[in-house]
């Protein structure tokens, strides 16, 4: 009320202050919308500070507002050049390489991506370094690219400090890889081993969509099932990864042979997909909803000896992981310190 009496009693930057603690609030919550609101708001409110600009153009990424997102990494991008802050030029790159990933321009995400990563090495920015390698990876994950992959993420576990809360999410994307080569045993058994790691109620769906899909595979039925019911409860609540969520568990049904309900879920993600113009995710649904149409049988473990590399990473993951969840000196394990980690160390681009 004393605002709207006397705004001339506020000064700008001190109410952006106070937009901006309210998006952090919400986007730890995982209330979307009502970040990307307040972090708008925030870089609306104060003009020139680079971190707004970026933390918007995050907020409005994860709401599907894309061509928001976008105009505010842009925004980013020349004020933090402007100021000579690497960091926040960095961050600018790499968002703007998620957005074109998330409208399945894969070759223009692939440019920012490589863009940040060279800034990032060439200014000895090591943990973004790092990010930079995850998000190359991912895109090689999510094309099924095996022996790129493998080198990939291994260059990006190096880089990754011990504790980072992004080596679970690393875990996840190289099970991913191997899912895509059908590699589902090693697939189930590195998923099992990073669960306890993701805890945020919205990272967990696509994490227990995917292991829904191995374990359906390996014919692990009661795992497949108790995963599927917590995907179906939390998907509406957490739009973000619900189509992928739903391909996941569209995947796993063929392997059960409950084709309608593979139907379902295949017709439930593209519409999801269309609805957050994830033209990327759209294309696949509708391609996985021609497959199941057909009658097609789902491709089985692959029969190739799983290769030794595969294995050295696996046992990397293992030894990051034990790590990662292992108390330290002062009773707190790694997912305390995630919990309570600065802005700088949080998962957001």
């Amino acid at each position: 009320m004393y605002l709207r009496l006397r705004p001339d009693s506020v000064d700008g930057r001190d109410l952006a202050a106070a937009c901006y603690a309210v998006w952090r609030w919400a986007e730890a919550e995982s209330l979307l919308r009502t970040a990307a609101h307040f972090g708008e708001a925030a870089a609306y409110l104060d003009p020139d500070n680079p971190v707004y600009a970026n933390d918007a153009g995050w907020a409005c990424r994860r709401c599907a507002l894309l061509n928001r997102a976008e105009v505010w990494y842009q925004r980013g991008f020349r004020l933090a050049v402007r100021i000579k802050s690497r960091r926040e030029t960095i961050r600018a790159l790499l968002g703007r390489g998620a957005v074109y990933k998330d409208w399945g321009r894969h070759d223009e995400a692939r440019d920012f991506y490589d863009r940040a990563s060279r800034r990032a090495v060439r200014t000895g920015r090591r943990r973004q370094a790092a990010v930079a390698s995850h998000y190359i990876f991912a895109l090689e994950a999510e094309g099924g690219a095996f022996d790129a992959g493998l080198a990939a993420v291994r260059e990006t576990l190096n880089l990754y400090p011990i504790y980072d809360r992004r080596v679970p999410y690393l875990a996840h994307d190289y099970a991913f890889l191997l899912i895509r080569n059908r590699y589902f045993a090693s697939a189930l058994t590195l998923l099992e081993k990073l669960a306890p790691a993701i805890t945020k109620p919205e990272e967990r769906l696509l994490s227990q969509s995917s292991l829904a899909w191995v374990a359906a595979a390996a014919g692990r039925y009661e795992q497949h099932r108790a995963a599927e019911k917590y995907v179906l409860d939390a998907a509406t609540a957490y739009p973000e990864y619900a189509a992928a969520s739903f391909i996941h568990l569209a995947h796993a049904s063929r392997f059960v042979g409950a084709s309608d309900d593979a139907a379902v879920y295949a017709a439930r993600a593209e519409e999801i997909a269309a609805s957050r113009c994830d033209s990327a995710l759209a294309e696949e649904a509708a391609a996985l909803r021609l497959v199941i149409a057909a009658g097609t049988p789902p491709e089985r473990e692959n029969p190739d000896p799983c290769p030794y590399a595969v294995e050295a990473v696996e046992r990397m993951f293992s030894v990051r992981l034990r790590r990662w969840l292992a108390p330290d000196r002062r009773g707190t394990g790694a997912n305390a310190k995630a919990a309570n980690a600065t802005d700088q160390e949080r998962n957001r681009l």
